[in-house]
This record gives structure tokens, C-alpha cells and sequence, in this order.
């Protein structure tokens, strides 16, 4: 009797995968790895040609600073200014990191703001506003304060002979981190003022702003009346006829007599005559 002849389950039928489509997967895999390979060789490539390009332009002779123009300073020199910023002739103006020079001079005390630029191809510019000392607050310790009134850095009065000093407050009454204080607004209208140098009063024969939390403002200063007792608020009333008073002909007013003036009340002024001098016996 013959045998049956065995029949073979066909692999490739009924979802089985053929030669022909692992062909095709190996294919779509080779295809992704190779797009990935050339986008990094792009990406290298790029950068290497950035990387020179930038060697390139940093280092031209074309871009070099000719000129290095500085404005707004006063109390820095040139060469300062251009040594903190680490920018002077002949360095080239692509190469200048323009954020770090602003740091490095806004580290300086004096500065106040600065504004630097270049003008292709071979110029840069550095304009600076410094921090002018307006007076001299005794916090405990000496510090300098500028035209708006805020803390730029430690000082005494025998750095600045010719400024005033702020006694009597202390930093809580001077802080302006909740707006503006009592204390604080009433100093620098007396010191705006003085400022203007129009009347009796000015900046330089200012000695002193005695701060009262209760009585006020009192001036020391080098005049016909040594002490001035302004108290708060409607100092531009209070300096008008004090100004009035002490244009006055010596013959009239005779302030040698008087060492203080009293002018918390402004419909008033209540002058204390100087002691006289005690005779030793």
C-alpha cells in the first residue's frame, strides 16, 4: 500500500512575514538610521563652518575698535571706564560681550546706568551716568546718597567736606521699599532746595540735616544763624521768608544777637538770642 504523501503547512501564508518583507524592514530601518546620520553630520558640519566664520569675523583687522568714544563721566577718567569694561582700540567690536561690560562697570559705585553699542565697522560706544553725592547720611555709619536720594556707597564727611550730613535718622525711616517715607520725602526737599543755590541757604554752607521724628528738620549751617528749625512740610514758604529775613542790612536785622530761628510755624518766626559770653571772675 502506497504511502500518503505528507503535505507541508505553507509559513507564508495567513500572516506569516516572506523574505520579501524583511527586505523591506531592514530597508526603512537603514533609511531612518542614514537621516539621522546626515542630520548630525549637517549639524557638525554647520557648526565647524559657524565656528570658523565666527574665528573668522572675531579676528578681521576690518572690525577693530578705532575709536572707543566714552561720555557722561566726571569723576571716572577714561582709561577707567575702558579698563573696567575691558574695552579699548584695537580690540575687535564683534568680540566685545556687551552684556558682561554693562555688569562689570554697573559693579562700580559711581555708575549709575550705562549704555554701550558699536557702529560697524570699527567703532564703540559707552555712555555712562555716574552717581553724584547729594549728602551724607549717618545711618550708624556714613554713606553717600545721589540726587535721588538712594545709597550708592560708604563714605564720611572728611571724603566730602562740601556736601551735608543727614543725622538722626535711622535706615527704617530712610528705606524706600514701601514708598516713600516722612523722613525721607521732607530731606530731599529741603536738599532740592539748598540745591538751587538761589537763596541764603545753599549747598555749601549747608553743615547739617538734623532729623527729629517729632520736631522735624533742623539746619546747621554756616550763616548769620547758625540753627534753623524748619519742622515739616511747606518748606518753600519757610525758605522764601527765610531768605527775606536774612537779605535783610545788618543794621536791621541784627542777627549777631541770635544764634537759632525758629521756623515750624510758618505765619511766625521766633528768634533765641545768642548767651553771652560768661566774665571769669
Amino acid at each position: 500500500m502506497a504511502k500518503s504523501k505528507r503535505i507541508r503547512k505553507n509559513r507564508y501564508k495567513n500572516g506569516g512575514s516572506s523574505p520579501a518583507d524583511g527586505f523591506v524592514k531592514w530597508r526603512a530601518v537603514f533609511g531612518i538610521v542614514a537621516k539621522i546620520t546626515g542630520a548630525v553630520l549637517f549639524i557638525l558640519i554647520m557648526s565647524l563652518v559657524f565656528m570658523f566664520g565666527h574665528d573668522m569675523i572675531t579676528q578681521s583687522d576690518y572690525f577693530d575698535a578705532k575709536t572707543v568714544n566714552v561720555t557722561g563721566n566726571s569723576r571716572l577718567t577714561l582709561n577707567e571706564i575702558k579698563t573696567i569694561a575691558g574695552i579699548h582700540e584695537g580690540v575687535n567690536i564683534l568680540s566685545v560681550n556687551m552684556v558682561l561690560a554693562r555688569k562689570k562697570l554697573l559693579a562700580n559705585p559711581w555708575i549709575r546706568s550705562v549704555d554701550i553699542r558699536r557702529d560697524f565697522p570699527s567703532i564703540m560706544y559707552i555712555h555712562v551716568v555716574e552717581n553724584h553725592p547729594k549728602a551724607i547720611v549717618d545711618f550708624g555709619r556714613f554713606f553717600l546718597i545721589n540726587s535721588r536720594g538712594n545709597v550708592f556707597m560708604e563714605a564720611g564727611p572728611s571724603d566730602f567736606p562740601d556736601i551735608p550730613v543727614i543725622s538722626g535718622v535711622e535706615y527704617s525711616q530712610w528705606n524706600q521699599d514701601k514708598g516713600q517715607t516722612r523722613v525721607f520725602s521732607s530731606v530731599m526737599a529741603v536738599l532740592d532746595l539748598v540745591g538751587k543755590g538761589s537763596g541764603p541757604i545753599n549747598i555749601r554752607n549747608l553743615k547739617e540735616i538734623n532729623v527729629d521724628s517729632e520736631m522735624g528738620l533742623t539746619l546747621l549751617a554756616n550763616t548769620a544763624v547758625e540753627k534753623i528749625r524748619l519742622g515739616f512740610g511747606k518748606y518753600n514758604i519757610k525758605f522764601r521768608r527765610l531768605s527775606k529775613i536774612l537779605s535783610l542790612p545788618e543794621t536791621i536785622r541784627r542777627f549777631s544777637a541770635f544764634y537759632m530761628m525758629d521756623l515750624r510755624n510758618p505765619e511766625r518766626v521766633v528768634a533765641k538770642p545768642r548767651p553771652e559770653p560768661t566774665s571769669s571772675s
